[in-house]
C-alpha cells in the first residue's frame, strides 16, 4: 500500500467511526439500538486492529531517509486533505510532518516552514495535549516568530500566521494549564502590537482586512486576562485597563451597550469594580441587566457568537457572586442564572467543538455545588452536568455500579468486620458504593477527545492524558464537605491494592479509610472493562471465569484477597456477575444510553 493509499483508508475509517456514532444515536427502540451497538463493536475492532497496521506503515515510511520533491508535494497534499476534513490526528500525521519539515528546513523553504510548523502545534496541542488536559508545547510557535523579518517575502496566508501565534500565545494558551502566565500574555500582547504597528507590517497590511481582524481578535480576547488580575503587576494591570477602555468606547460607538462583545462588557466591569468605581453588586446587577438582555432578544439561532454570551456568561457572573457575603442574593442570582444556563447548554451540542461545551459544564458544576443546600442536590448536579453527558463513560459508569453493589452485598454479607471503618449503616454503605461507582471516573471530562478517540492505540501523550482523569476527578469534589466523602475512590481506583502500582503515583490508597471501597470499585471496573463485548473495540471481551482467574493471580498485589477469595469462592456472586455483564449488560447499557440521550435532547 502506498502512502497516498494508507492516507485515504486512514480517513475513511475515521468517518466510518462517525458515521457509526450517528447509526447509534438514530436507534428507536432496543432492538435497533442493540443491533448498530453490536455492528459497531465488530467494526471498531476491525478499525482498530486496521488502523494501528496503517499507523505502522505511517511510522515506518516516515523513517525512510530518502524524500524528493515529488513525494514532499504528495506528503503535503495528503496532511492538506487531512486537515481540511477535520482528521487532526496527532499520532498518524505528526511523523509525517516530521519528515516534511526536515525535507524543507534543508531546502530553507520559509513559506513551507511556515505552514508546516502551525499545523504541527496545532496537532500537538489542539489535537492530543489540549484534549488530555496537558500544557502546550511552544515549541514551532517560537519557531515561527524567529522568521517575522521574511514577513514581506511571504504571502498572506503565511503573514497571518504570525498573527495567529501571538493570538495563541496571548490567549489561547492562557488558558491551558500553566503554559502561559498572566504576565507572559502581556508580554506577547504587547510584542503582537508592536510588530503589527511596525513599518515592515504596516507598510504592507496596514488595510488588509484579514491581518487587521485577526489583530482586533487579539485585542478583544486577551482582555479575559482581567479575571486573573490578582496575578498581575501594577504595571500589567493599568496595560489591561488601558486596552479595556480602548475597546469599550469603540464598541460603545456602535449603539446600544448591551449589544456589544460580551467579553469587552464584562472586563469593562471588573475593570470599574477594581477601580472601586461601582461595588460588586453592582457590577453583578449590571451583567444580570446586559445577560438579560441578550437571552430577550435572542433570535432562536445557536452559533459559536452567542455560545460566550449564553454560556461564559454565567460563569462570569459567578465569578463575581461567589465574593459576595449577602447570601440571599447569591442564591436568587444563581437560581435565575443557572436556570438560563441548564436551558441553552444542549443547545451547543454539534454547534461548537464537544470538548468546549464538556469543559465549561465541568466549570459550571464546580459554580453550581457551592450554591445547593444538600448532598443529594449536589450529587444529582455531578450527574446531570458531567456524568451523563459523557455517554460512554457513563454506560461504563452504570455497569460498574451495577457490579460494585453486588460485590458488597455478597463481601457485607460473608465478611462484614471489612466495612468496620466505615462508620455508615448497611443501606447508606451500600448506597455510598453505588454513588461511588457512578462518580469514579468524573474526571474524564477533562479528556473527552481522547477517550472518544477509539479507531486506534493511544499515543503516550494521550496515555498520560487518560492516567490523570482521577485527579482531574478529585477537583470537583474535594471543596464540598458533602462530596470530599467520594475523594479517594475517584482518586485512587486505578491503583493497586498494595500502592505499589498503577496511578497516582504513591501509595496513599493503602491508608484511605474508604480503601475496601476503593477496592471493591477497582474489582468492578476491571471485571467491566474486560467483559465489555459492547462497548470497548481494543481487545476481545473475556468471560467472569476467565477474569476471576486473572484476579486470583494478582491477589494480594493488585487487588484485595479478602474480595478476591469472596468473589471466586462464591458460587451466587460467580452467578450475579455473570447476568450482569453477559445476559444483563445490552439491557442496562441501553437504558442508561436512553436516559443520557433524553437528558442532551431533552
Amino acid at each position: 500500500m502506498n502512502f497516498k493509499e494508507i492516507m485515504e483508508k486512514y480517513e475513511e475509517n475515521y468517518f466510518n467511526i462517525k458515521k457509526l456514532d450517528e447509526l447509534l444515536d438514530s436507534s428507536s427502540d432496543f432492538d435497533s439500538w442493540l443491533s448498530n451497538m453490536r455492528t459497531r463493536a465488530l467494526k471498531l475492532q476491525e478499525f482498530y486492529s486496521i488502523d494501528n497496521q496503517l499507523l505502522d506503515e505511517i511510522c515506518n515510511y516516515s523513517k525512510e531517509e530518502i524524500l524528493n520533491e515529488e513525494e514532499a508535494k504528495a506528503l503535503e497534499e495528503g496532511i492538506d486533505k487531512l486537515y481540511d476534513d477535520y482528521v487532526m490526528d496527532a499520532s498518524f500525521l505528526y511523523p509525517i510532518l516530521l519528515k516534511l519539515i526536515h525535507y524543507y528546513e534543508e531546502k530553507n523553504n520559509i513559506e513551507k516552514l511556515i505552514e508546516l510548523y502551525y499545523v504541527a502545534f496545532y496537532l500537538l496541542n489542539e489535537s492530543e495535549r489540549r484534549s488530555a488536559n496537558l500544557d502546550a508545547d511552544l515549541t514551532y510557535q517560537y519557531k515561527i516568530l524567529a522568521l517575522k523579518d521574511h514577513y514581506q517575502e511571504l504571502p498572506l496566508i503565511s503573514r497571518r500566521k504570525f498573527f495567529l501565534v501571538y493570538y495563541n500565545l496571548s490567549s489561547v494558551c492562557l488558558g491551558m494549564n500553566s503554559t502561559v502566565t498572566p504576565e507572559e500574555s502581556i508580554k506577547w500582547y504587547k510584542e503582537a502590537r508592536d510588530f503589527f504597528y511596525s513599518d515592515l507590517v504596516q507598510s504592507i497590511d496596514k488595510d488588509t482586512d484579514r491581518i487587521v481582524e485577526l489583530f482586533e481578535t487579539i485585542e478583544y480576547d486577551w482582555i479575559a486576562v482581567i479575571d486573573r488580575a490578582n496575578e498581575l503587576s501594577s504595571e500589567g494591570r493599568e496595560e489591561v485597563f488601558k486596552v479595556i477602555d480602548k475597546l469599550y468606547k469603540e464598541e460603545l460607538l456602535n449603539g446600544n451597550e448591551f449589544e456589544m462583545d460580551s467579553f469587552v462588557f464584562s472586563s469593562n466591569l471588573e475593570k470599574e469594580r477594581l477601580l472601586n468605581h461601582i461595588t460588586l453588586e453592582e457590577c453583578i446587577n449590571r451583567y444580570l441587566e446586559y445577560y438579560r438582555y441578550n437571552l430577550n432578544t435572542f433570535d432562536g439561532e445557536y452559533n459559536q457568537e452567542n455560545y460566550y454570551t449564553f454560556m461564559e456568561s454565567p460563569i462570569a457572573i459567578e465569578r463575581w457572586l461567589s465574593q459576595s457575603l449577602d447570601n440571599s442574593f447569591r442564591r436568587k442570582v444563581f437560581n435565575e442564572i443557572n436556570e438560563a444556563f441548564m436551558s441553552k447548554y444542549k443547545h451547543y451540542f454539534g454547534v461548537v467543538p464537544t470538548p468546549f461545551i464538556y469543559s465549561v459544564l465541568a466549570e459550571w458544576c464546580e459554580c453550581s455545588i457551592k450554591y445547593l443546600v444538600d448532598s443529594k442536590e449536589k450529587e444529582e448536579a455531578i450527574f446531570n452536568l458531567i456524568v451523563k453527558n459523557q455517554i460512554p463513560t457513563y454506560l461504563h459508569s452504570v455497569m460498574v455500579m451495577k457490579l460494585s453493589k453486588k460485590l458488597f452485598e455478597v463481601a457485607y454479607k460473608e465478611n462484614k468486620s471489612l466495612f468496620d471503618n466505615i462508620p455508615l449503616e448497611y443501606d447508606d454503605l451500600r448506597e455510598f458504593v453505588k454513588k461511588s461507582a457512578l462518580l469514579h471516573d468524573i474526571g474524564k471530562v477533562k479528556i473527552t477527545n481522547v477517550i472518544n478517540k477509539q479507531g486506534r492505540r493511544l499515543s503516550d501523550m494521550e496515555f498520560k492524558g487518560i492516567s490523570l482523569h482521577p485527579e482531574f476527578g478529585i477537583d470537583l469534589v474535594k471543596d464540598d464537605p458533602d462530596l470530599r466523602k467520594y475523594m479517594d475512590i475517584i482518586l485512587y481506583h486505578h491503583k493497586w491494592y498494595d500502592g505499589t502500582k498503577g496511578y497516582p503515583k504513591g501509595d496513599m490508597n493503602t491508608k484511605s479509610p474508604y480503601r475496601i471501597i476503593i477496592d471493591i470499585v477497582s474489582i468492578a471496573d476491571c471485571m467491566d472493562a474486560a467483559t465489555d463485548d459492547l462497548g470497548r473495540n481494543y481487545k476481545s471481551s473475556k468471560d467472569v471465569l476467565t477474569v476471576i482467574e486473572e484476579f486470583i493471580s494478582d491477589s494480594g498485589t493488585r487487588y484485595n484477597p479478602d474480595l478476591v477469595k469472596i468473589l471466586s469462592e462464591s458460587k451466587e456472586l460467580i452467578k450475579e456477575f455473570t447476568i450482569i455483564t453477559k445476559e444483563k449488560r445490552a439491557h442496562y447499557m441501553y437504558e442508561a444510553y436512553m436516559e443520557a440521550r433524553a437528558l442532551i435532547k431533552e
